[in-house]
């Protein structure tokens, strides 16, 4: 299953129109992505799991509800288990790298998206850094196939809010029922 992409892990609470077009343009950059909304369906840590056993590496985009989200928490902790390259993106203006996501960041080097002004010049260290550490991704373009997704249920496309709404349902079994 080497799909061989850099998967986005990000919390839905965090700018995920930020994090979309982080992953629009490393599409545009050449870059096979896997993103959540578009490839997961089924049982959530299953469809986590496959997207970081098929990554070359992962984008830890963090916010303050990315450091507070326990599914994000297993999802940055399973790809620094696989050791697979995690490059931090701050997505929040102000955020503290502390807790879990400090200690998975550890003394990496982070790419500072928190201010929409240096999106351009951000986006060029991020690919600079990722053709460092996987200079085959680009000879690749865009997101990986669906087909690379994890195998159910043959099902007519889902769209974007079908899709949020089946995650949040998964997710809701996963979170801790107070």
């Amino acid at each position: 299953m080497a799909t061989e992409h850099v998967m986005l892990s990000y919390s839905w609470s965090d700018k995920p129109e930020l994090v979309r077009k982080i992953k629009t343009e490393l599409d545009r950059r050449g870059f096979r992505t896997w993103m959540d909304v578009e490839q997961m369906s089924g049982n959530v840590n299953r469809a986590m799991a496959t997207g970081i056993e098929g990554a070359m590496a992962v984008l830890m985009c963090v916010g303050s509800n990315y450091k507070k989200s326990r599914n994000c928490e297993k999802e940055a902790g399973y790809a620094d288990q696989t050791q697979k390259p995690i490059l931090t993106v701050i997505v929040e203006e102000g955020l503290k790298l502390d807790g879990w996501a400090g200690v998975i960041n550890g003394s990496r080097l982070y790419f500072d998206f928190s201010s929409p002004t240096n999106f351009k010049s951000r986006m060029d260290e991020l690919e600079k850094e990722l053709k460092r550490l996987c200079p085959k991704q680009t000879k690749r373009r865009g997101s990986v196939p669906v087909a690379a997704a994890p195998k159910g249920p043959l099902r007519r496309r889902l769209s974007d809010k079908e899709r949020r709404d089946e995650l949040q349902k998964n997710l809701r079994d996963f979170e801790p029922q107070w």
